[in-house]
């Protein structure tokens, strides 16, 4: 395997890994893989365990959140205006609660957090509880490049959806404006919690048995992560720097196609 850049867990334990590429051309992944990966999720920097910001990265990065809500019930609604959801990797279970109002949700999450209280979303324990063919929309809103096994599950999950369902991935993309702006102190590379990093090329050929119905931006990740990657560089004034940054990133975007973040929509 060739070793393709060395970064640093900055979030928790400063320790440095390396980021090297697999048989799939545009797939890297993290090495090495700490046995005990539950301990680098268990710090209250972690963002997306969080349901509430103490400083003004955190505030921005809910202002995002919420607006992210929206746009991703949009997306699926372009699709399935009601039916049976299954958010994977549900987190604290925010889009989870939020798509309620339109879908039978189901949620899944493995780490041990707080889940924000609904009566509405139906939390399970393993993907058996759900029967095949039963599900219309399945979300993995930045979970995939934490799988252990993406192919695997990705075969699962097919089981899962009826013959009209669509599966929505989202995941950063290392080949964009940010990344190599940023380099080894880019944020979402984020090991050793991120063990695999994708281009769109490396998804779409990981994906290959699937029907590719379309691949959108999100265009604030880039701010936050951009915000977020200077801090760990230690620049002045981090946050207009990261800001000036994330635009500059969708801005090249624009033409490249080369965003920050990628959503891809899939069908059987």
């Amino acid at each position: 395997m060739i070793s393709y850049i060395k970064t640093k867990d900055f979030g928790k334990t400063k320790e440095t890994f390396e980021i090297i590429s697999t048989e799939i051309h545009g797939i890297l992944k993290t090495n090495p893989v700490p046995e005990n990966l539950e301990k680098y999720y268990a710090f209250d920097g972690y963002i997306s365990h969080q349901k509430k910001g103490s400083n003004l990265v955190d505030k921005l990065f809910f202002v995002a959140k919420q607006w992210n809500l929206k746009h991703k019930s949009k997306i699926i609604q372009t699709y399935h205006v009601n039916g049976r959801l299954l958010d994977y990797g549900a987190g604290t279970g925010a889009f989870a609660n939020f798509m309620c109002d339109h879908f039978e949700v189901y949620a899944y999450e493995p780490s041990a957090i707080e889940k924000e209280e609904s009566t509405k979303t139906k939390w399970i324990t393993i993907l058996s509880e759900i029967p095949n063919e039963s599900i219309q929309v399945i979300t993995l809103w930045h979970v995939l490049e934490h799988v252990p096994n993406p192919k695997e599950l990705i075969g699962e999950l097919k089981s899962k959806l009826t013959p009209d369902g669509i599966l929505i991935i989202a995941v950063p993309n290392y080949l964009s404006y940010d990344a190599k702006h940023f380099k080894s102190y880019w944020a979402a590379w984020d090991v050793p919690r991120h063990l695999w990093h994708f281009s769109e090329k490396g998804m779409l050929q990981m994906m290959q048995d699937w029907n590719k119905i379309k691949i959108l931006p999100m265009v604030l990740d880039s701010f936050y992560v951009s915000i977020l990657s200077a801090t760990y560089q230690k620049i002045s004034l981090a946050t207009i720097y990261g800001v000036l940054v994330g635009l500059l990133s969708n801005v090249k975007a624009f033409f490249t196609k080369e965003w920050s973040s990628k959503i891809y929509i899939f069908k059987k």
